[in-house]
C-alpha cells in the first residue's frame, strides 16, 4: 500500500503511550506537484474514513479515541514539501485530527545528486 492507492488506508493502529488513534500514510514518492495532488487525496480519504464513522466498523478499538493521521516518508521534505505540509497540517487539526509526519524506519533516503 502507498500514497497512490488513494482509496485504501495504509494502516491502523493504537498508540500504546497515548492511547490515540493513529492511521498511517506510507509515503516512498519523490516530492513534485503530481506527489501533493496523490497526497491531498489520500489524506482526504483518511479524513474521510474518520468523518464517516467507518473506522469504528473496520477497527472497533478506535473508538472514544483521539485520531492522529501520520505521515511515513522515504523522502526528507523539501522546501516547497515542508509549506505544503504545514497547510495540509492546518487543515487536518480544525478537522479535530492530529497531524504528524516522520521518516520511514528505514530513514530517509539518501539525497539525489
Amino acid at each position: 500500500m502507498s500514497v497512490e492507492s488513494t482509496n485504501i488506508i495504509d494502516l491502523v493502529g493504537i498508540d500504546r503511550t497515548t492511547g490515540q488513534c493513529v492511521l498511517t500514510v506510507s509515503d516512498h514518492l519523490q516530492w513534485s506537484r503530481e506527489h501533493f495532488g496523490a497526497l491531498q487525496e489520500k489524506l482526504n480519504a483518511y479524513l474521510r474514513y474518520i468523518e464517516s464513522g467507518e473506522v469504528y466498523a473496520s477497527y472497533p478499538e478506535s473508538k472514544a479515541r483521539e485520531f492522529v493521521i501520520e505521515l511515513a516518508l522515504l523522502h526528507r521534505p523539501n522546501e516547497m514539501a515542508s509549506a505544503f505540509l504545514e497547510r495540509v497540517r492546518a487543515v487536518i487539526t480544525s478537522a479535530g485530527v492530529g497531524f504528524r509526519y516522520r521518516p520511514l524506519p528505514s530513514g530517509y533516503a539518501a539525497d539525489e545528486t
